[in-house]
């Protein structure tokens, strides 16, 4: 075998080698990847603003910027039982983006009782932010404002509000 033959045989087999993982990679790219903000607790003062504006800015920013994200908002009610709500951003079975949010709630009619759970499921298909100092001032898309200076609406396919973060 002379020197020209073992390379076309090495630079075959290397081929090989390396049209696999390329493939893989390229169906592994096919479907964007999901950011995940993980779990935020609210919790109580002083630190419940900045963490709600957290969960505002990660929405808006994945809504605005078309860009499949997750997050899990864990929140307590006055008398300390828990709702857990998940938001995941994305496009529906029709390609339409939206938000699809699940809260489940666990809660006592009285101190003592066994626990109830309740859930609630939604789908967003429209995401506006108003400001905070005016409740009419809607802000436009693309204006830059921290996100503890306004709120996000939220509304269903009626344009009916289901909810305000």
């Amino acid at each position: 075998m002379n020197s020209t033959s073992i390379f076309v045989a090495l630079t075959a087999v290397a081929c090989l080698f390396l049209q696999a993982p390329v493939n893989v990679r390229a169906k592994e790219t096919a479907m964007p990847a999901v950011d995940d903000a993980g779990r935020i607790e609210l919790g109580l003062l002083p630190n419940r603003p900045q963490r709600e504006a957290t969960v505002r800015s990660f929405i808006w920013s994945h809504w605005i910027g078309k860009r499949r994200g997750k997050i899990t908002v864990v929140d307590l009610t006055k008398e300390g039982d828990q709702i857990i709500t998940k938001y995941g951003i994305g496009s529906d079975e029709n390609g339409a983006w939206r938000v699809a949010a699940t809260s489940r709630a666990s809660y006592r009619e009285h101190p003592g009782t066994p626990a109830h759970q309740a859930t609630r499921r939604y789908t967003i298909y429209r995401v506006k932010r108003r400001a905070v100092e005016g409740a009419s001032r809607s802000l436009g898309d693309s204006e830059k404002t921290p996100a503890t200076r306004y709120r996000l609406t939220l509304l269903d396919a009626k344009g009916q509000q289901i909810d305000e973060l």
